[in-house]
């Protein structure tokens, strides 16, 4: 059997810790809500992205090659092994949701150099300043950063 809490006053409220108040006033916002009462609570709405695409072995081996990067290099920059890569473009494996939606954020450069820079690399330009253009798919493709 559950047995209901008092409410809490406003004087109690005030006597928490900034952090419990904060708690308290959004518990009282959220249960004013759900009774319909207008003006408590906030209804934050998303638009959500369409599921990530399918990445077939032909696709994830032209995308690390249009990179320009190792399969090393690539299994870095997504945080996982390179036996990973090695049987995703084999065939013998499939990226799962979150692994396609990493490979589909990959596709935009601007977005790669910021993670191959937490991962430790860096995109290494030519002369032509594109850094999809490195000399070959080897470790010249990308240099591991120094610090």
């Amino acid at each position: 059997m559950s047995r209901k809490s008092p409410p809490v006053t406003p004087e109690q409220i005030e006597t928490l810790s900034p952090l419990a108040r904060e708690i308290a006033e959004g518990l009282q916002n959220a249960i004013a809500y759900t009774r319909g009462e207008s003006g408590r609570g906030r209804v934050t709405r998303l638009e959500l992205p369409d599921p990530a695409p399918e990445y077939g072995e032909s696709d994830i081996r032209a995308e690390r090659l249009r990179l320009r990067l190792t399969q090393e290099a690539f299994a870095r920059i997504l945080n996982i092994s390179p036996k990973t890569v090695e049987a995703w473009e084999a065939g013998r494996k499939a990226p799962g949701p979150p692994a396609r939606r990493l490979l589909q954020v990959l596709t935009d450069e601007a977005t790669l150099r910021v993670i191959a820079r937490y991962a430790g690399y860096q995109l290494v330009p030519t002369a032509g300043g594109d850094a999809t253009e490195t000399s070959a798919p080897t470790r010249r493709g990308v240099r591991r950063a120094r610090g």
